[in-house]
């Protein structure tokens, strides 16, 4: 699977400035404007013709961009497009905001949001007011603290421990890796007991998580997934391109990487429109986690022998759901926490702005399946090995290791 789930859940400026038809008169324009004059105030009013034309945009980015149009549930879909129908009567920002947010909370896509971001450039997310969000560190903090990654070793009596930290999943050529597979190869060894911990681990580009699983599986993954579904659409290629698209922390400028990847899905935008059949996997070849993970395990001797524990918790999702995936059918791999968020059927999310109220909705462009057909959005990976909340699982595995090692 090509998990091209990319892009934590960051607030996200995107979208035109209005719902404009193109010649053809058949389509909507999805693209960010940067010069857009983009609203700020939640308490804004909306006038009858304003709220219309955001609800028709939303609407029509649902049906011609979203993967859930056609891989919802049986009748899901058309009871949110009914809810969203009959929102027409709202007055303000907020309470638009508000009621999208009651009508996505019940639907088995877990990656559907809706946002807002203010003038001080805060985000409020307004599913959180509905949902029950899992407190922080149940189970304990990830071993990489506030770093992106950590990894290090240690000797238990007579066993040497490998442990490997991963908070989140930047893009797979950002900076934020340097020095991350060089650090890999250098500190693990074949029988090493590996800990991969993963807990509020929240995703991004799961490119990293798999290629880790290819380096210790010693060539390429067998995946639990069957083929995967892409929209393919014009409109899903630009929500996609907007995602990129986003005010980062402290406003730095877009990568090279970046930049390529939105010139690359306005261009499959483009020829979609000009009725060409675009196969998002077969054109991205190269930026695949598969293809480039394939080509690196390739090059790799090494082989993983000993025991691999993977620490993961409530808050583990999206990429961080996927990483733990690409272990499944590894030999010697066992789960440790308690189930993940569940952020894990619906992925590679692009983002729209509604016109008037500047209202951000977050939607999934493709569809994971499991070839043995379960479906666990939102209830998330099982453990193996459950831990109880108000116990760290690292503290507790290194005990175990501890006992067994120093008998």
């Amino acid at each position: 699977m090509c998990n091209l789930k990319k892009i934590v859940i960051i607030i996200v400026l995107v979208t035109s400035a209005c719902a404009q038809k193109n010649e053809k008169g058949s389509s909507v324009d999805l693209r960010f404007n940067s010069k857009y004059n983009i609203n700020r105030d939640l308490q804004k009013n909306l006038n009858s013709a304003e709220l219309n034309e955001d609800i028709d945009f939303l609407l029509y980015s649902l049906d011609h961009g979203y993967s859930g149009s056609l891989k919802l549930p049986r009748g899901e879909f058309e009871t949110l497009k009914k809810e969203i129908n009959s929102l027409r009567n709202l007055k303000t920002v907020e309470q638009l905001g508000n009621s999208l947010a009651k009508s996505f909370v019940k639907i088995s896509d877990n990656h559907l949001g809706v946002y807002f971001k203010k003038s001080d450039n805060t985000r409020i997310n307004f599913k959180e007011s509905f949902i029950e969000r899992p407190q922080e560190n149940l189970i304990g903090p990830n071993l990489a603290g506030d770093k992106i990654w950590k990894v290090d070793s240690k000797l238990i009596g007579h066993q040497r421990v490998s442990l490997i930290g991963i908070t989140q999943f930047p893009n797979p050529n950002s900076e934020l890796w340097k020095g991350f597979e060089d650090k890999i190869r250098k500190t693990l060894k074949p029988n090493d007991i590996v800990i991969l911990d993963l807990r509020g681990n929240s995703g991004g580009d799961d490119s990293k998580g798999g290629w880790l699983a290819n380096y210790l599986y010693g060539s390429q993954v067998k995946l639990p997934y069957a083929d995967p579904f892409d929209m393919n659409t014009k409109e899903s290629f630009i929500v996609m391109a907007n995602a990129v698209m986003i005010i980062k922390k402290n406003h730095q400028k877009l990568e090279h990487a970046e930049l390529d990847w939105i010139n690359k899905l306005n261009r499959f935008a483009e020829r979609s429109e000009n009725g060409e059949k675009v196969d998002l996997r077969k054109e991205l070849v190269i930026e695949t986690a598969e293809k480039e993970l394939k080509t690196e395990s390739l090059k790799s001797k090494y082989q993983h022998k000993g025991n691999i524990y993977i620490l993961m918790d409530r808050r583990c999702g999206s990429s961080g759901e996927s990483t733990i995936d690409f272990f499944e059918n590894m030999p010697h791999v066992k789960k440790v926490g308690q189930n993940t968020a569940g952020y894990v059927h619906f992925g590679n999310n692009g983002f729209i702005m509604l016109p008037h109220s500047s209202v951000i909705i977050q939607l999934a462009t493709s569809f994971n399946t499991y070839k043995d057909g379960r479906f666990i959005e939102k209830n998330g990976i099982k453990p193996d090995i459950f831990i109880e909340s108000g116990k760290d699982a690292l503290d507790v595995l290194l005990k175990n290791i501890s006992t067994e090692f120093n008998k």
